[in-house]
């Protein structure tokens, strides 16, 4: 199918548009540090839970416990087993530590007795660093501005026309228009949905949150956090032979944020596999502001296996 250039986004009339914060990643306070979520997504043909959610919503617990002035700035997390969509997850936050600069936190989310993660939090009062005398950054790739890419939901409106005499095909897509929280605008849309071999080595996109987010740094991040697992382990995928996966999912997650910034607002996400040996792939992602900022660094390794 031959893609259009739309001239407007869809509408919130014509699809339900869901906060990422708080309806995806939004958790409830059960006691002191302990926090539950009820509310999940299950990608088609996927193991279990999005990651990226249950990160997340683990952020989102244990940003509830620090002071106001801390940000978070890394997170190291391990992928244990898949999650249920159809049970709740309970988060439980450990205070390791408070300082004068940092806090750290260590989150387990709990489904049904057993750990389904595990996260390492830490959080720095980046304000009080009056001083940058060091600054540098690796420069932002000269892409395609996202003014002049069509996006993923602009491609599904078109699909979805075509499926007029499939019900349920259509209603699989219509389905899942309703739950995608952001914007995405991949810098080849048909090499993005997998329609079309990929002459590069990476996937590049931009994305944003479909509706706004407050000025909390932490709930930016943490939605960052969300989409940054989105596309990260596909990556991967432009290394492979012609043999079908028969199996991908991620093994651990890991974010460094380096600066401020708007996840409301177009940030650009390039992500890359830098190895692949013994059914592991290790893949790296950054993330530019519009005006060419880096603000995230994230590496993440995923099993990745294939059929002969």
């Amino acid at each position: 199918m031959a893609l259009k250039m739309l001239d407007d986004e869809p509408t919130k009339e014509e699809i339900k548009v869901l906060d990422l914060v708080p309806d995806v990643l939004g958790v409830k306070e059960l006691d002191t540090d302990l926090y539950i979520a009820d509310q999940f997504w299950k990608a088609q043909r996927a193991r279990g839970t999005f990651g990226g959610q249950i990160i997340g919503q683990a952020l989102m617990s244990a940003s509830r416990t620090v002071a106001d002035n801390l940000n978070l700035h890394s997170i190291h997390s391990y992928f244990l087993r898949p999650g249920d969509p159809n049970s709740p997850v309970i988060y439980k936050v450990s205070r390791t530590r408070d300082g004068g600069s940092f806090s750290s936190r260590s989150i387990s989310a709990i489904q049904k007795g057993r750990p389904i993660l595990t996260l390492q939090a830490s959080f720095h009062n980046e304000a009080a660093e009056k001083t940058n005398i060091f600054d540098y950054q690796v420069a932002m790739p000269k892409v395609a501005h996202h003014s002049q890419l069509s996006s993923v939901h602009e491609y599904l409106a078109l699909l979805l026309s075509s499926f007029e005499n499939d019900s349920n095909r259509a209603e699989k897509v219509r389905n899942f228009m309703n739950y995608l929280p952001i914007d995405i605008k991949p810098l080849d849309v048909e090499v993005y949905m997998g329609n079309k071999s990929n002459s590069t080595k990476n996937i590049t996109s931009w994305f944003k949150v479909r509706n706004p987010i407050g000025d909390n740094q932490n709930e930016h991040r943490a939605a960052a956090s969300y989409i940054s697992d989105w596309s990260l382990l596909y990556s991967s995928t432009v290394h492979q032979s012609k043999a079908p996966v028969s199996m991908m999912v991620s093994l651990d997650h890991s974010i460094w944020f380096h600066r401020p910034f708007r996840i409301d607002e177009w940030v650009l996400y390039e992500a890359v596999c830098d190895n692949m040996a013994n059914s592991r792939s290790l893949c790296q992602g950054r993330i530019w502001t519009e005006s060419g900022e880096l603000v995230a660094t994230v590496m993440q390794e995923g099993l990745v296996r294939g059929k002969l």
